[in-house]
């Protein structure tokens, strides 16, 4: 026999299942409404924001260059690219060579970040020559940073010495 307090199990268990779907449904309904419409357009602008603040508290330690002045490869690659680019360089605009000397070099002031490779040679030829070799130094793979440039008359020609350097990533 039952008491007068007594629930039966279907007395308890539908109210309760129907409460849990009833707040189930009032949580998604909530989290629909308090999600606004621009959230990806919101992070994206913060996460563009971060990204800048990042970048502009980073330490600049290696000197500011423009664009297409680094190397793509390491030092030492670049270093053999020049080995065999510049007698070809300078063959191909009527030029001898007379040395040519293209090694990385220590820099402990950009060396987290940059690596500079010396190129220098010298060469003997005319003087239109030298000045295409020099534009072609100046238009063709990582932008050369002339150090010291001589253009010295000769009797039938023009001796070119060039020093010079371009950076590589570290």
């Amino acid at each position: 026999m039952k008491g007068a307090g007594a629930f039966a199990p279907g007395q308890v268990l539908g109210p309760l299942a129907i409460s849990a779907v009833a707040a189930l449904a009032f949580g998604i309904a909530l989290s629909i409404l308090r999600t606004p419409t621009d959230l990806d357009a919101r992070l994206a602008a913060v996460q563009a924001e971060t990204q800048r603040t990042e970048a502009l508290l980073q330490p600049t330690r290696a000197p500011l260059v423009p664009p297409g002045s680094i190397c793509r490869q390491d030092a030492e690659t670049q270093a053999a690219a020049f080995q065999s680019s510049v007698p070809q360089l300078l063959g191909a605009h009527g030029l001898v060579m007379i040395s040519l000397d293209a090694r990385p070099e220590p820099a402990p002031e950009l060396s987290e970040r940059l690596v500079p490779v010396r190129l220098r040679f010298m060469a003997t030829g005319s003087y239109e020559g030298a000045l295409a070799v020099l534009s072609n130094l100046r238009g063709e793979g990582p932008r050369v940073w002339v150090d010291r440039l001589s253009l010295t008359p000769t009797p039938a020609n023009v001796t070119i010495g060039f020093s010079g350097r371009v950076f590589c990533p570290a």
